[in-house]
């Protein structure tokens, strides 16, 4: 064996286990490889007299032979990978993207995505955004964490199908018991179902809040797209309060608002009901009953009420609700609502 041959294949084979022995991101690797790969094939051509297309196989064959093995090290070690792009968003995250997987880098702990299917996938969320922060510089924060994983809080401002629901930055009124939001329709974080395993038609409604953590992909006019998403529903369901507004000139006059399973609801001299559960998580009675966030159950809890035959009179701090007993119709009313109301008789 010639020996510039022989030094061309061992600086080169050194080069190449100086690569793979190393277990952190750094672009000195994958230069390192590169360069043992060529020196390796000049080793094996370098005195071949027939070359022809070997000068092109060989660092092809080469190359997808490192590749396999790089991924093989990922897969069965958790080694960090030598042919990636490191995408980071912290000293605890970070993605490492391959032309067919990516690795998940969680806290130290790798979890191989292959074809890129894996939403995220760590059991821990970023460091938190807030909607208002993020969307008030949404040019410069999709420019800055554009490919990278962000975890954002804010409230759901819509809800289509199954595709994607959406946050945009929110002003609430002061001094409203309704809590009335405002949402800027300028700027809107779009997060895709792309993965297909997100349940978000039933799952989310409008202003529920959540913890949102995925891939900033892409941006469109107005709309920046989140891909990749996990979800997480920030609201505490089971304390609340209900909240009413009287009407100024109450005539008696009945209105209907909703039936949710053998329930249903009316109200009476009430011009709104809110369901409050924290300072800004308000609902509208109707929206609360509908996706369940509130039961007839719920509602009345431990109340001991008046009753006889045919009602049940429940009593609250600024209203009354009255349950007809043979029919589950229910009146929400003022403080002046009583047991021997003629609501069940029509």
């Amino acid at each position: 064996m010639n020996k510039k041959s022989f030094l061309f294949k061992i600086i080169g084979l050194l080069l190449v286990l100086i690569s793979f022995f190393l277990n952190v991101y750094n672009l000195l690797r994958i230069v390192a490889i590169l360069f043992g790969i060529l020196l390796l094939t000049i080793g094996l051509l370098l005195f071949q007299k027939r070359k022809g297309l070997k000068i092109v196989l060989v660092p092809i064959l080469l190359l997808i032979f490192m590749y396999a093995i790089d991924y093989g090290c990922v897969y069965f070690l958790g080694r960090v990978p030598i042919f990636v792009y490191e995408n980071r968003t912290d000293n605890t995250f970070a993605t490492y993207d391959s032309l067919l997987y990516r690795v998940y880098d969680c806290n130290g702990n790798t979890i191989l995505d292959w074809l890129y299917k894996k939403s995220y996938v760590c059991d821990f969320p970023l460091e938190v955004k807030e909607i208002n922060a993020f969307l008030d510089s949404g040019n410069n924060n999709y420019h800055k964490y554009r490919s990278k994983f962000v975890t954002i809080k804010g409230k759901v401002s819509e809800v289509f199908g199954n595709e994607y629901i959406s946050l945009q930055a929110y002003e609430q009124k002061e001094n409203n018991l309704g809590g009335e939001l405002i949402f800027n329709k300028n700027v809107t974080l779009k997060i895709k179902n792309n993965q297909g395993n997100l349940k978000l038609y039933g799952n989310y409604e409008i202003y529920d809040n959540v913890l949102v953590t995925g891939r900033i992909y892409k941006k469109e006019n107005n709309e920046i797209i989140m891909y990749d998403a996990k979800i997480e529903t920030l609201n505490n369901f089971s304390e609340f309060s209900i909240n009413v507004i009287e009407e100024k000139s109450c005539k008696n006059k009945r209105k209907e608002l909703t039936k949710v399973g053998d329930y249903q609801y009316y109200s009476e001299c009430l011009d709104e009901v809110f369901v409050k559960y924290d300072e800004d998580t308000i609902y509208d009675v109707i929206l609360a009953l509908e996706t369940k966030k509130l039961s007839f159950e719920k509602w009345v809890g431990d109340i001991v009420p008046e009753e006889n035959e045919e009602k049940e009179l429940y009593k609250f701090d600024t209203y009354n609700l009255l349950k007809c007993k043979n029919t589950n119709t229910i009146l929400i009313g003022n403080k002046k609502l009583k047991l021997n109301s003629n609501f069940c008789e029509t």
